[in-house]
């Protein structure tokens, strides 16, 4: 609504937040005495909204998460990235206007990332404001709409996900693309790992423009990447990231 929120005194900022913003953190903070379907109501019975209506809604929400079949359940009978969808729909149910996402799915088993950054990836297409810190990369250069790389605490570069990702200026944020990269060859078994700027299992200048790298893994099976640059080495394997 074009106001300041720094001018506000510590009692207008607590209200904004709770009637504005919604936040979805790494751990889940469901009630274990409640059920999915209780835990998104909730909100709104603090709220004092009517019965009638926070069941409604609350049903609507799970159904949004793809979880009618298990709202009677308990979180104990949830996996990690079912109790997540929980609680994301909880905060849902109080219409926020921005949502602030903790890595949301750090606490995640990997075979259940996949569930809770589809919900966040139709949440983007939908009228909210999103302000998500992660380190699943693939999801920011797909979802983002600008992408701030931090370091201790400070903001090291800015940008559209095209500019950070295609083209990163600072050497910090070079380093960090770089280690998400050898961390993702590292999970399917490969030894030395191709980075922009870096060292290579094995390299070879086609010509001026191209570059072929290639991996060996541990069975000596070799995979072969051409690459425009160096720098495009990077466009490539984001894709697969997250």
């Amino acid at each position: 609504n074009g106001a300041s929120i720094t001018e506000f005194d510590q009692k207008q900022l607590t209200s904004f937040r709770a009637l504005n913003m919604g936040i979805i953190f790494q751990q889940y903070h469901l009630m274990d005495y409640l059920t999915a379907l209780e835990n998104v109501e909730l909100p709104m019975m603090l709220d004092e909204k009517n019965k009638t209506y926070r069941r409604k809604r609350a049903k609507n929400l799970i159904k949004l998460m793809g979880l009618s079949h298990r709202e009677n359940h308990y979180p104990n009978q949830l996996s990690g990235g079912q109790q997540q969808r929980v609680a994301i729909a909880r905060t849902l149910a109080m219409e926020p206007e921005v949502i602030l996402f903790d890595e949301p799915t750090s606490a995640l088993d990997p075979e259940m990332i996949g569930e809770v950054l589809d919900v966040m990836k139709s949440l983007s297409k939908e009228n909210y404001t999103i302000v998500c810190v992660t380190h699943e990369m693939g999801f920011a250069k797909g979802v983002a709409s600008k992408v701030i790389f931090l370091h201790n605490g400070h903001i090291e570069e800015q940008g559209t996900p095209d500019e950070l990702f295609n083209a990163p200026k600072s050497e910090r944020l070079k380093r960090f693309l770089e280690s998400k990269i050898s961390s993702f060859f590292a999970k399917l078994g490969f030894e030395e790992i191709v980075t922009p700027n870096f060292s290579y299992s094995q390299h070879q200048s086609i010509d001026d423009t191209k570059e072929l790298i290639t991996f060996s893994d541990e069975s000596n099976n070799q995979v072969s990447l051409r690459a425009d640059s160096t720098l495009d080495v990077v466009r490539i394997i984001t894709k697969r990231l997250g």
